[in-house]
């Protein structure tokens, strides 16, 4: 592999290598780093692969647990992504039985999201808007490790995944998942907490009218 670079002529630094490169002429050309004229002549090397260590073999490595781990990678933002559907399906119907004048809009579209267990993704994302109030229901990690729950049986564990409701400002609402049964359920922590103990309630058609009338007047 040739690689090339500028300089005032004699030596190239490349690595811990000094390799001794012949100087061509290219009359009027200046340096991007200094912006001064180089005497109408540009350094190459000629000849001579720069070996590429430690970072390609990091690369090689990741790309390999990259493509092993990809298909449950794939299967878990799928699986995260039509959870987020369906709850956002279940509030614009609450929405739409209480709202029978057409007076909230409902927008949806898809935010860009990164999680180390899913990589990079697009997961679904609502807005609610009536006249200047608007609600946002923001997703958030599928593997809530932040976010420990105790569940009706007195067991703490971590949310299965989590929404956050800001208007347009974190509201301190979080609506999170518990998968229980194979099924998700949904809870809702109504505003900040204490640190070491959040209460919640089940997130049902009644809770969210009430989260909308307390957000949007």
């Amino acid at each position: 592999m040739q690689d090339s670079g500028r300089g005032y002529g004699g030596n190239i630094l490349c690595s811990s290598a000094v390799i001794e490169t012949p100087i061509e002429a290219f009359p009027g050309k200046q340096s991007n780093v200094t912006g001064f004229p180089i005497s109408g002549r540009i350094a190459r090397i000629k000849g001579g692969a720069v070996r590429m260590g430690k970072l390609t073999e990091y690369l090689r490595e990741e790309n390999v647990r990259w493509q092993a781990e990809r298909p449950l990678r794939e299967s878990t933002a799928n699986e995260w992504r039509s959870a987020l559907n369906e709850l956002f399906d279940d509030i614009a119907n609450w929405i739409q039985q209480a709202d029978s004048a057409g007076l909230i809009q409902i927008e949806r579209d898809t935010v860009r999201h990164y999680e180390r267990r899913l990589g990079h993704c697009e997961l679904p994302r609502m807005k609610v808007t009536y006249e200047a109030s608007e609600v946002t229901f923001q997703p958030r990690n599928r593997f809530a490790v932040g976010l420990r729950i105790v569940d009706e049986i007195g067991q703490s564990r971590f949310a299965d995944g989590y929404v956050s409701v800001l208007c347009p400002n974190p509201s301190g609402h979080q609506i999170f998942r518990l998968i229980e049964d194979g099924a998700s359920r949904w809870y809702i922590q109504p505003g900040f907490g204490h640190k070491h103990k959040i209460e919640y309630s089940e997130f049902t058609q009644e809770a969210a009218e009430s989260l909308l009338v307390g957000l949007l007047k």
